[in-house]
């Protein structure tokens, strides 16, 4: 583990679909959690299916504190339009869950799934008023706080895009493939383009190409 006693992890699920929400969660363990995380199987989100993930995530949530963002794609793409840039509002995100276990905690040790070379959380920790002991490397998952948070994060994404799915009578692919493509231009074709701002991420080439 990166970090000895009380530290926060923190990470996203959904960056890289074109469908469903993006979100963005960060927990605190200590000595004593760490000990239920690995009891019950905690691992990289992306090496577990989506109902071993639900059942982690549902323990996760009972016994750790934690704090999630789940932008949903109209919330998203106004944000993304303010941000012009993905990599300041995954930043910003991290920093807001950060905070707010942070708070809840005490915890100042942090760390995150490297998205950017760029100090970017600690830029927007410290607007903020937090300066913590903040460290970030890619695939940091291999550590059990960001492990559990990563499956947080997907946890929530899957509802969020089955909720979206729901809502308009057709399940939605995740990934942005060329499925996902086919899918769109099929969408867009039934729908038009008024349905794309609520269920997709508008920046990405994915929509790009269907006009």
């Amino acid at each position: 583990m990166e970090f000895e006693g009380l530290y926060i992890g923190s990470d996203e699920a959904g960056k890289g679909d074109f469908f469903g929400p993006l979100v963005v969660a960060a927990i605190a363990i200590n000595e004593e959690t760490v000990e239920i995380l690995k009891t019950i199987g905690v691992k990289d989100s992306k090496k577990l299916s989506d109902t071993k993930i639900d059942l982690l995530a549902s323990v996760i949530r009972q016994k750790i504190p934690y704090d999630q963002i789940v932008l949903f794609p109209k919330t998203y793409n106004e944000l993304y339009y303010k941000f012009k840039n993905l990599n300041h509002l995954l930043a910003w995100c991290h920093a807001a869950v950060i905070k707010t276990v942070s708070e809840k905690t005490g915890a100042t040790k942090v760390l995150v799934d490297q998205f950017t070379q760029e100090p970017l959380v600690e830029q927007y920790l410290k607007k903020k008023g937090l300066k913590l002991n903040l460290r970030m490397y890619p695939k940091a998952e291999t550590d059990i706080a960001v492990a559990a948070a990563s499956i947080l994060a997907r946890n929530a994404f899957v509802e969020g895009l089955k909720a979206l799915s729901d809502s308009i009578g057709t399940p939605l692919r995740k990934g942005a493939s060329a499925l996902v493509q086919n899918q769109a231009k099929e969408l867009k074709q039934i729908h038009g383009d008024e349905l794309f701002p609520s269920i997709a991420k508008l920046h990405f080439k994915t929509y790009k190409e269907l006009s």
